[in-house]
Formats: structure tokens, C-alpha cells, sequence
């Protein structure tokens, strides 16, 4: 089974992939790297909190644990921050459903819908190789726990070093801590009623209670960054 979960792109993929993006998106840095002498700054999120923390990090893999209302309302404020912006969302359970998005920031989103978890790790790889996404968010949170917990150890090992001094962010939407070595984990807690059908995303995310974690240097893998949500 965890063999069969490690995807692998090969060069003709990586290719045709790029003219498809290049095709729908137009000519993007593809392949480039992070300088090593500037850091890049940090693709805003839209949640006070977060941004106070240090954003969503280029060249980092980041993990937002929470309920599927919750990643919805992170992921639109995170995409709206930026309309111009190249993004990919790589849907694993085909769960999202982003009609009532604002439009203005689906026109540059690449939507992958998957049927099936090694799907979706197949695409997160082609397109970390790929390097035209500056935003990659990889959907997890209506897989089964069974197929959660048969990703091998070794897949976010492998999507750390394709982020490494690449100028892409890797957001995974996850239902409960899961992915190792993440540089930096959002936790969101809310239990929303009917009623928040008809309440405003604004209203939404403000009454969103999110608490950011840093991996730090020391025996602790992720403390909690001191900031208000």
C-alpha cells in the first residue's frame, strides 16, 4: 500500500504539464529558483493573526488543520489577497465547492479534482516540479483517516526538498495534524450553525478563532506564536 502512494513524475509530465500552465496562464518563471541572498516576502493570508506571524512562507510547506467550513474560508481569503496570482488546488476527495467564490480569483486558479489520495499526491508533485504556481493547496479533509494515515513519512519529506529555495508556498488543508516537518501549522476551532449560511465570509472569518505554530529550534517541534486571533 505505502508503495503505491509514491507518486513520481516523470520528464514528459513535468513538460506537458508546464505548456498547459503556460498555455491557460501565460510565460511564468518556471524552474526558478529562491535567491539564496533575499528571502521572498510572504504571500499575505487576509487573517490578522496569521499575517502578524509571518504569513503563508515561500519555499516552506504549511499545514491548516481544521473543519471543512473552516479550510474553505481560510483558503478564499488567502486566494482573494492576491487575484493575479498564479495558484493550483489540488482537491483529494473532490469535496470543495467554490461556486459562490468571488470570481475574480478563480480566473487564474488551477482546480485539479481528484478521485483518490494517490491522485492527488501524483499532482501536488508534477506541479512542485513544475514551479509555475506561487500558491499550491493540497485538500485533505474529507479523506478517510484509513488513507490518511497510509501516506508514507517519506511523501512530505520529499515535498519539503521540492520546496526548498522554490518561490511556492505549499498549503496543505488537513483535518488534524498530519504533516511532518511542517514549518508552520494554523489550527481553527469553530462550530458554525445554520444561521452562518446567511452570514457574510467577512463576518465569518473574523469570528474564526485560529492559533498559529512555528517549528522552532528546540526539543518542541511547534510552539504556539504569542499573537491574538
Amino acid at each position: 500500500m505505502q508503495a503505491a502512494l509514491k507518486p513520481r513524475a516523470s520528464a514528459e509530465e513535468v513538460a506537458a504539464l508546464r505548456a498547459q500552465l503556460s498555455e491557460r496562464f501565460g510565460a511564468a518563471a518556471a524552474g526558478s529558483t529562491v535567491s539564496t541572498k533575499t528571502a521572498p516576502p510572504p504571500l499575505p493570508t487576509g487573517i490578522p493573526c496569521w499575517d502578524a506571524a509571518g504569513g503563508l512562507q515561500l519555499g516552506q510547506l504549511t499545514e491548516a488543520c481544521g473543519g471543512t467550513a473552516d479550510g474553505a474560508l481560510l483558503l478564499e481569503s488567502i486566494l482573494t489577497q492576491s487575484p493575479n496570482r498564479i495558484s493550483a488546488l489540488v482537491d483529494a476527495a473532490d469535496s470543495l465547492e467554490p461556486a459562490d467564490w468571488p470570481l475574480f480569483c478563480m480566473k487564474r486558479l488551477l482546480w485539479v479534482r481528484c478521485q483518490a489520495i494517490k491522485q492527488a499526491l501524483h499532482a501536488t508533485d508534477l506541479l512542485l516540479r513544475d514551479g509555475n504556481c506561487q500558491l499550491l493547496a493540497l485538500n485533505l479533509q474529507r479523506v478517510p483517516a484509513r488513507q490518511l494515515a497510509a501516506i508514507p513519512s517519506s511523501t512530505w519529506h520529499r515535498f519539503h526538498r521540492l520546496l526548498e529555495h522554490r518561490p511556492s508556498a505549499l498549503l496543505v488543508l488537513s483535518p488534524h495534524p498530519l504533516v511532518e516537518g511542517a514549518k508552520t501549522r494554523v489550527a481553527s476551532a469553530a462550530s458554525w450553525d445554520l444561521g452562518a449560511l446567511d452570514t457574510p465570509r467577512s463576518t465569518l472569518l473574523e469570528n474564526l478563532s485560529v492559533s498559529v505554530f512555528k517549528r522552532g529550534a528546540g526539543p518542541r517541534l511547534l510552539t504556539e506564536i504569542p499573537v491574538s486571533p
